[in-house]
Parts: C-alpha cells; structure tokens; sequence
C-alpha cells in the first residue's frame, strides 16, 4: 500500500515505503555537480546562425532604392513583385529580396500608404492594381499596434 487517504481529513499519509521514495527524489545533487555543470563554456551552446546577412538585405536595399524611385517614395508595390525583382536582377538572392521586401513592407512609411483605392506600382512606376479594403484595414491595423507599443 503506497498511499493512505484519511477519510475523515481528506489528507494524505504516506506509507513509509513512499515517503522514503519521496525523499530521494527530492535530494538535490552534490554542490560540486552544480558548480560542474555551471562552468561548461558558452562555446558549447549553439547559437543560431542569421538566415541572411545583414549586410546582404541592405546592400540590396541601397541598390533597389538608388534603382527604383518606388521604394524611395514607399509607393504601393504591386502583389508578387519579388518575382519581377528577382527576373531583372538575378545577381540579387532571393532570400535577400524577402529580407528587404520584409523589412521595407513593414515600414510606417509604407503602410501609412496603403489606403483603399490607392494604385500598386510596379518597379517602372506604372499602376498595376489597387489596394484592397482588406489589406488597407490589416495596414492600419499593423499602424495601430505599433504606436500602442511605443
């Protein structure tokens, strides 16, 4: 019998067997263990390497904005234009268009632009579609929040 239940308290007593079972779980280990196990070097621990280099998203970035005037105005970009990016300038990686559509996209600039109607633009700055009420309310939305947190 590992545990005894009294009825008429509703606590538990432990039979000796689990009590002494109890107490050896809960030992703690020796002090020089812990202070073994505190003195690994940090080296051991894998650190997450970047994805893609900073350096990589921002020469980009200065390339696309001294390029393009659309990026430099933060002018609606047309829907899947990190394919048309990609195809006129190859030499550019695509995890390096991502990075710097992320990072430009998520602008105040930019998103303080997308308003319902506005015109998309390609990278020739001609109109190539509209901004939706959705993605409209999900930019403001994204405008909100963030100036909430600061």
């Amino acid at each position: 019998m590992q545990h005894i239940q009294s009825h008429v308290t509703g606590t538990i007593r432990l039979s000796p067997e689990a009590a002494a079972r109890r107490a050896q779980v809960k030992q703690h280990p020796p002090k020089d263990v812990l202070v073994e196990y505190h003195r690994k070097p940090v080296a051991a621990v894998p650190e997450a390497a970047p994805s893609i280099p900073e350096k990589a998203w921002k020469a980009a970035r200065k390339f696309l904005r001294d390029k393009y005037p659309v990026f430099a105005q933060r002018l609606p970009l047309c829907i899947g234009i990190h394919h048309t990016i990609h195809d006129a300038h190859p030499e550019l990686s695509k995890s390096s268009i991502r990075a710097f559509l992320r990072n430009h996209c998520a602008g105040r600039g930019y998103r303080l632009g997308l308003k319902i109607g506005t015109p998309r633009f390609d990278l020739a700055g001609t109109p190539c579609g509209v901004v939706s009420e959705h993605e409209a309310a999900v930019a403001t939305a994204q405008s909100l929040s963030e100036g909430s947190r600061s």
